[in-house]
């Protein structure tokens, strides 16, 4: 190790520094995005559409409630045969809520980070 750091000269120490400063830039510079919109949907039509961070209580339909809460979207009341629906929870852009019985859908909308499924 010792002889490794003896052969080093100042300009690869330089070199090496500045690769760092490079590769550490974009972390400084990244614009925040646009603010998560919660949308809540029934029958393909739009009841509401808030920030993620305000808190809320959307009724939709006759027995159906939704609740916004801490920046998550989530089914709190369902009146469907098998209650999927209200274990599901969303939070980051693209994930969503659905009630297929009762034709409601709430989901995540804004700038998201993109992975292999997405891209």
């Amino acid at each position: 190790m010792r002889s490794i750091l003896r052969s080093l000269r100042v300009g690869d120490a330089v070199v090496v520094v500045l690769a760092l400063a490079l590769a550490l830039l974009p972390l400084f510079f990244t614009q925040a995005g646009e603010r998560p919109i919660a949308v809540i949907s029934v029958d393909g039509e739009t009841i509401y559409r808030a920030p993620l961070s305000e808190n809320a209580m959307v009724q939709a339909g006759s027995k159906n409630a939704l609740m916004i809460r801490g920046g998550e979207i989530s089914m709190i009341e369902a009146q469907c045969p098998d209650g999927l629906c209200l274990g599901m929870h969303a939070k980051k852009p693209g994930e969503s809520v659905i009630c297929l019985p009762n034709r409601i859908a709430a989901w995540v909308e804004g700038e998201g980070e993109l992975d292999g499924v997405s891209y």
